[in-house]
This record gives structure tokens, sequence and C-alpha cells, in this order.
């Protein structure tokens, strides 16, 4: 072991570019102070090849005065504990960097999987017959792993590591989800081919496009109802999220994209709605005064309360995990032009509470994705057969999948290049073999409660 001046020390730049989790830097700083530090950092000379973050945590300790301990010696401020690997080849220092990154247990998934991807290559290199069994079995040698897990994760990370661009990919719970989502795509990459070779005179427009661009193209006084699952505003996107749904969400989540996309629809939407028409947005309560400002600016008159999806049969997402309720439902904003409104189906009234189950979770394709027995209700309720239904953030499909079935005609527009393609596929496809489901094994939707029960 050698003792390096921490400013010696020379940090590649994939390293220093690489985020550094805050949590997770706080907790090592203060588990090296109160245990020592049990792994030293590695060099090649001076040069860093892996503990970049021990590194990051020791200038913590340094920066406060303090000192650690590290096999029993101990360690002064400014000093940094390191395993000098000087006599190994580049490819030796590389290898070394990526087994180390295999064996953290904190590490990301997605470094992980690049990790054993890169390390198959180098041996791909070495030996132009390592098969990912061969690799496989060295790994699970080396580091005390089962050799079948290990099978499993060396073939999703040779699928995986050049698709971690795709936030479906990247964005994925762990890597077997991310596989999944894989398969799935290329799925439907090839539903998507086949439904472009097919010309149905019934097919729905979809737009491949921002819908603040497309919007303000579409001709004036033209759509009837106007059904949309915007963004909610809530960072749906980010971590706090992701790692407790079941599929990730990818779109900008953020609040001022989300009043970008709400003031568009809205006020776009009014100009290309006809005389007598509705609109219907799934929403999140904090942006339902933002939305009635915005009808206000243009006409459309807004129902004071918004709709709501009782979605608890199939859980929900509890935002403070054990000690808070968990969200069972989801809000509908109402707004109407030319005082049209709704209608009654099947005889009754409809009330402004909806009960059903939210997309099988083994069927959804993304996490806010609504089933067809809503959608379906709504565009009944709010449109005649021959009305024209417009959703711009139409996403897979499924507005224009329920319009289709209703007997209305749809324009759906989407600026995500490959949910644009499954869409085209979707609507193209028979009903009966769009994947839709209860998170029950008995779906029973109630969309037709009556205030008599």
């Amino acid at each position: 072991m050698r003792l390096v001046p921490v400013d010696e020390i020379i940090i590649p730049d994939r390293q220093r570019k690489a985020p550094v989790k805050e949590d997770k830097l706080v907790d090592l700083t203060s588990s090296i102070q109160r245990l020592g530090l049990l792994h030293p950092v590695v060099l090649a000379g001076n040069n860093l090849v892996a503990g970049y973050n021990r590194l990051q945590a020791i200038r913590r300790i340094h920066l406060a005065g303090r000192f650690f301990f590290c096999n029993g010696q101990p360690i002064p401020p400014g000093i940094v504990p390191a395993i000098d690997l000087t006599d190994l080849d580049a490819i030796g220092i590389m290898e070394a960097e990526l087994s180390e990154n295999v064996d953290r247990s904190d590490l990301e998934w997605q470094d992980r999987i690049a990790a054993i991807a890169a390390i198959h290559n180098l041996r791909t290199a070495q030996n132009p017959d390592q098969t990912p069994n061969d690799t496989a079995q060295e790994l699970a040698a080396k580091h005390g792993l089962s050799v079948e897990t290990t099978r499993k994760e060396v073939r999703w990370a040779t699928a995986l590591a050049d698709k971690l661009t795709d936030p479906r990919i990247a964005g994925a719970r762990n890597e077997r989800e991310a596989y999944q989502q894989l398969l799935k795509s290329e799925e439907e990459a090839v539903r998507a081919e086949l439904a472009a070779r097919v010309e149905r005179p019934d097919a729905p427009s979809i737009i491949h496009s921002d819908l603040c661009s497309a919007l303000p193209s579409m001709e004036g006084g033209s759509i009837d109802l106007i059904l949309a699952d915007p963004p909610y505003g809530i960072n749906a996107n980010s971590s706090q999220y992701t790692k407790r749904t079941h599929v990730a969400y990818h779109a900008d989540d953020s609040p001022d994209h989300t009043r970008s996309v709400l003031a568009s629809i809205i006020r776009e939407g009014y100009r290309v709605a006809k005389p007598r028409s509705n609109l219907l947005l799934f929403c999140d309560f904090d942006y339902i005064p933002f939305m009635r400002e915005q009808c206000d600016a243009v006409g459309w008159r807004w129902h004071r309360l918004p709709l709501v999806w009782d979605k608890s049969a199939g859980g929900g997402y509890a935002l403070w995990g054990p000690i808070g309720f968990r969200h069972g439902y989801d809000l509908i904003f109402f707004a109407t032009k030319g005082d049209r409104g709704v209608h009654a189906v099947g005889g009754a009234q409809p009330i402004d509470v909806l009960s059903g189950p939210r997309v099988n979770r083994n069927r959804r394709v993304h996490g806010a994705e609504k089933p067809l027995w809503l959608l379906s209700f709504l565009i009944e309720t709010a449109t005649d057969p021959g009305d024209v239904v417009l959703d711009p953030c139409c996403g897979s499909g499924s507005t224009l999948i329920a319009a289709r079935e209703l007997n209305r005609k749809s324009i759906g527009i989407e600026v995500d290049e490959p949910t644009h393609k499954l869409a085209m596929a979707n609507v193209l496809a028979p009903l009966s073999t769009i994947l839709e489901g209860d998170e029950n094994e008995d779906p029973q939707p109630n969309p037709q409660r009556t205030a008599e029960g």
C-alpha cells in the first residue's frame, strides 16, 4: 500500500465527469470516518484506476481537518492510501477498474452492465473465440458469483450496453426490466414496420411532431373533442418515482415544460376546436388554477370540479412510503366551448367519479398509460359518432384506438419517434390484439355509476 498526496492523484476525465450521488457520498464519508477505509483507492502510477467516490470522501475528511484509519494505520490530512498497479498493461488496468465495478454493490445497474459488457469486449479482443458463456464462467469464478446468474447478466450486458442512451432502457429499475423493455421495443419496431406497409382508409392521422409546433399549423374549427394525458409537472421521471413504479415515465415532466404544454393545448386547442366542442385533460391538482386561467384567457368554460378516476383497486404509489397514504386516483379537468357539454350514456347522466382498473402492469408500455375502458367512456360521453377527437399527447395511441372502435375520427400528435411508431402499429391492429387488462384477475370497471348507486 502506498501513501500518496491527494493533490498528486490524476483523475481521468471519464471518472471526473461521472455524476456523484450526494447522499451516497455523505454515507461513504461517514462510514470511512467511523469504520476506516476498508479498500484503498487503486492507482497506476499516480493515475486513478478505481475508487473515485472514495477519493472524494477522503477529500471531504481532509478539508474538515480530520484523519481516518486504513488497515489500522492513522492517515493524516492530505494523504490517500492506494494500491499501485503500475506493472499492469493498459488492458490489465482497465480490467482491474471494471472488475471492481462488478464487485461494488452500490453501483447503479447501468454502470454495472456497462462494466460487464466492457470486460467481455476486452476478453474477445484478446481471444476472438471468447463467448459470453466463457466470460460468465470467468467472472463467476473470480468474484464468487453464481454461474447461472452471471450468464444472465453477461447476456443482458451484451444486449443492453449500446442501448443505454435510450431513456426507456436506461430508465428501467434494473437490468431485467431493461432487457424486457429491449425485447418489447424490438417487437414494437417490427409491428410498426408491418403497419407502415398497410393502408387503411379509417386509419387515424398521427403527426410526428412536438405539439407546441404542430397545433398552430392545424386547421381551425375542426375538432369536436380534445382528450389528452399531458405531463403532470411532478418530475415523475426522477428517481423518487422511477424506483417505485413498475414502468418508468420518460417524458419531460418538469413544471416549466408542463405549463408550456398545457398553455399550448388550451389556447391553440380553443382555436382548432369547433364552435361547440369539449376539452378533457388528465392533470395534477396543482395545475388546475393555471388551467383555469388559460381557459379564461381564450373562452373555454371550465367545470369547477374535476372528474375523479378511482383506480385504487390496483394499488397506488405512496409518496411517503410506509408512513403515507397510497395515491389511488387521477383527476380529469373538463371544459367546454359553446356549452356543448356531455350527454347520458346508457340512459344515465354521467357522474364525476369513474371507478375501474388501470392497465395491467405486465402490459403497460409506460407509467402514464390510461386504460381503453376509461378513454372509451370519456369519448362516448363527450362526442357523437362521426366526430373528430384530437389527442396531442397520444403516446402509444390508446385514445385513437378507443375513438376508432366508437366510430369517431381521430388525430394524434406524438414527439417521441419510437412511441410514434408504436402508435402507428397499434391503431392499425384489431382491437382483440391490443393487450390490456386490469390489475386484478376479474376486472369490473364501473364508469357509469349514478348518484342513486
